[in-house]
This record gives structure tokens, C-alpha cells and sequence, in this order.
């Protein structure tokens, strides 16, 4: 999106204009281009040799989600993760080689918009002033700071939206940080079969778990 940046009347010449916002499918805020009742989820993931980082925001809403992943599978509870957002847009440092069943998936699954081989979002010193800066009393900013796939997944996501939006994204101020081991993990078919949030023959929420709850009062009084 272009606009003009100074004043007609003050100008000599040609107006000069600018480009003010680059609109993506995950960094959506307007209404009338998102849908109701469902997130507009933006992933980035950080992946090391024996670890991933991701951080996960939905700009409309300002909810941010940071978590982790060790281990010889870690790639694979990353990709579980990620599915659960179901993300509009991801970001990663690695290449599509070298991460392609993950973003296979995730076109396949959900269509999503994917930035591969976006090392230069991830450095290190860049990441790590921009997450002390932004988020300086945070009561989860010192163990951010302290991994480094935490510190460069979401160093990583706040830098991209202020590339792409040319300015701080104001709406994203607090950090819910989260561990793997605090949940009960279900891969992407664990969830399909129980139904949560989509009925395995519709493809949509319609007949799931998530619509009784949402789109039927008297089934979730009943239920609660």
C-alpha cells in the first residue's frame, strides 16, 4: 500500500510517496478480510540442529504464543504445533529442502503463505534488542532471552511485522510462554479423529466439538 508522505502544499514538484504497509495473508486487521470466529495466525519457527523455536501471533487480536521443541523429534512436534494454529502465513530460517514435509504440510493442509530461507530475520544481536526493547517488563522476557530458539523465533516474528507493516506492531505487548511437557500433546490425527475443531467428513468446524460449543447455547450449557 502506497500513500503520499508529505504535505501537497509544501511540496515542489511530484508528491513524494511511499509504501506504508505490505499486506500478507497473516498480517491481516481488517474486518472485512478476515473471518469471523477463527484466528488469523502468523507462525515463525527458528530451527536448529537439536532444536525449534516458534513463535505464533494473531495481529487482529494481539494474542502472541511462544514455546519449544528438544529432542531427535523435535521437527515433528514443531510441525504438530504449527498444525494446531493452522497459520494463514509462516516464516522459517531453513529452506524448503531442508524442512519439507513441514512445509509441504502446511501448504497442503491449509494453504498457507510460506517465507522459507529468511535467515537475515534471525540474527542474534538484532533479535535480542528488539525483544528487550519491546518487551522489557515482560515477566517471560528473561527466559526468552536465555534460548536461543525462543529468542530468535519471536525476535524473528516482531522484526518480519515490522517490515511488512513499517512500523511496531502495537497490538502484540504480552508474551504467553509456554513448554511442551505442560500439555497433553495430540498430533494432527489425534485431533482429525476426535473431531475437535473440524468434522473429519465436512473439512469444516460444522459438526465438530469446537461448533457445540460455540454455535449451540443450549448443548454447551449441558456440556459445562
Amino acid at each position: 500500500i502506497c500513500e503520499q508522505v508529505e504535505d501537497p502544499k509544501s511540496a515542489k514538484g511530484l508528491v513524494k510517496r511511499d509504501v506504508i504497509r505490505v499486506v500478507t495473508p497473516g498480517t491481516l486487521i481488517e474486518a472485512g478480510l478476515l473471518t469471523e470466529c477463527n484466528n488469523n495466525y502468523i507462525c515463525c519457527a527458528y530451527i536448529s540442529e537439536a532444536s525449534s523455536g516458534l513463535a505464533t501471533a494473531d495481529v487482529s487480536t494481539g494474542e502472541l504464543y511462544v514455546t519449544f521443541f528438544d529432542g531427535t523429534d523435535h521437527l515433528e512436534k514443531l510441525y504438530d504445533e504449527m498444525c494446531v494454529y493452522a497459520p494463514r502465513e509462516a516464516i522459517f530460517n531453513k529452506t524448503k529442502n531442508e524442512i519439507h514435509f513441514v512445509i509441504n504440510g502446511l501448504t497442503t493442509r491449509f494453504t498457507t503463505y510460506v517465507c522459507d530461507s529468511m535467515e537475515e530475520m534471525f540474527d542474534d544481536i538484532t533479535c535480542r534488542g528488539i525483544i528487550e526493547k519491546k518487551f522489557s517488563h515482560d515477566p517471560s522476557v528473561d527466559d526468552i532471552l536465555s534460548r536461543n530458539v525462543l529468542l530468535r523465533s519471536l525476535g524473528g516474528l516482531v522484526l518480519y511485522l515490522m517490515d511488512v507493516n513499517k512500523t511496531d506492531p502495537a497490538s502484540i505487548r504480552h508474551i504467553n510462554l509456554s513448554r511442551n511437557d505442560q500439555f497433553l500433546e495430540m498430533d494432527i490425527s489425534a485431533r482429525r479423529s476426535l473431531e475437535l475443531c473440524a468434522g473429519m467428513h465436512t473439512g469444516d468446524k460444522k459438526g465438530s466439538l469446537l461448533s457445540v460449543i460455540t454455535d449451540k447455547p443450549n448443548e454447551r450449557q449441558a456440556l459445562s
